[in-house]
């Protein structure tokens, strides 16, 4: 009886320790993952980023040519319209 019980006593704790480690690695696989989720992400986040801001700096350059083209004709309006 008492070898039956030492016998399921070690069963018990070897099948706890072999819990444990897959626990743990699982933990640490899932940690991993999740942060080369995170690195993917925010690259994906400064890649969009640049994108937004190249398209404004474009967006503004063409709205500051514009208005650069229309300066002369915009004056001259003005000026007719104070100076008859």
């Amino acid at each position: 009886m008492e070898e039956a019980k030492a016998k399921a006593k070690q069963t018990l704790d070897k099948a706890q320790a072999d819990a444990a480690r897959v626990l743990q690695e699982a933990r640490a696989k899932a940690e991993a993952e999740a942060a080369e989720l995170a690195k993917s992400a925010a690259d994906e986040a400064a890649a969009i980023r640049d994108e937004v801001v190249s398209r404004a700096r474009e967006a503004a350059e063409a709205l500051d040519a514009k208005a650069g083209a229309n300066q002369p004709s915009a004056v001259s309006n003005v000026l007719e319209k104070v100076l008859p």
